[in-house]
């Protein structure tokens, strides 16, 4: 399912050369390379292409820490105008994130990871779901800070004493489903990268 051939889904390729629908060899490349260097190998290319969809595909933007780059993130830039949140910026936003951190004790990040997808310490989800091995997520409709209009998804996940969170932007109740399970699966392919530290 997320095999390397979706690369070819994703709407990155827009007017660059790639024709409708289809994304140049260049875009391919470009969101390739970004994500391999600027997520530091914690994400998956294929995993984002598919997450991605039509979105345009800007760049990546990551800020890794560390020997083993704990703790760390990044962002997967779209552009995004008539998608954009009523106060958020034009042009390029960020559609997607991953958080990695270093709690330096298990306990604490299997409570951050619960606490996280805890209704009754956030006021602005609507929606819980339960992932794979542990992992939780959340729907918030209309968060503060948004860059796009929708809702956003947010994915958790503990491994020892390292916290993993995804976050995906821009969701609607037609994409609700789809996206939540993009989330999971780059969730997913953190983990396992996290379970090789450390």
């Amino acid at each position: 399912m997320w095999g390397a051939g979706l690369l070819l889904v994703a709407g990155c390729g827009g007017n660059d050369g790639g024709g409708a629908g289809k994304p140049s060899a260049a875009a391919d490349k470009a969101l390739v390379d970004g994500v391999n260097k600027g997520c530091r190998q914690y994400l998956k290319p294929e995993t984002v292409a598919t997450a991605l969809g039509h979105e345009r595909f800007v760049d990546v933007t990551g800020s890794f820490r560390g020997p083993d780059h704990v703790p760390g993130g990044c962002t997967v830039n779209i552009s995004a105008t008539a998608g954009a949140a009523p106060n958020g910026p034009r042009g390029n936003v960020p559609y997607l994130s991953l958080e990695v951190d270093d709690l330096r004790s298990p306990g604490l990040a299997a409570k951050f990871a619960n606490d996280a997808c805890d209704t009754r310490r956030r006021s602005d989800i609507t929606k819980v779901f339960r992932g794979p091995q542990l992992a939780c997520g959340t729907f918030a409709p209309e968060p503060a800070g948004a860059y796009l209009r929708g809702g956003t998804i947010r994915a958790y996940a503990s491994e020892g004493r390292r916290t993993v969170e995804v976050s995906v932007e821009g969701v609607t109740d037609e994409t609700l489903k789809q996206d939540r399970e993009h989330a999971f699966q780059l969730l997913s392919d953190a983990r396992a990268v996290v379970r090789t530290k450390k």
